[in-house]
């Protein structure tokens, strides 16, 4: 699976940030800069179901940044 990050800002503002074929907590790391840039704090993110598994799957998590 590719390594993609996907950025999706709605009308309000509100920034979506969606890391998909990370493996294990690079998914944070891939997305700490990016997530910073736009104001948010790296450490606060909304983890998919999928991402205690994104060892064996390649899953990560689903970020929401308010800028």
């Amino acid at each position: 699976m590719a390594k993609t990050i996907t950025v999706d800002i709605d009308a309000e503002g509100e920034v979506n940030i969606e890391a998909s074929g990370f493996k294990g907590g690079s998914c944070t790391k891939a997305t700490a800069d990016l997530v910073t840039a736009l104001g948010g704090d790296p450490a606060d993110f909304v983890a998919k179901p999928e991402y205690q598994e994104c060892v064996r799957r390649g899953v990560a998590a689903k970020r929401q940044v308010k800028a």
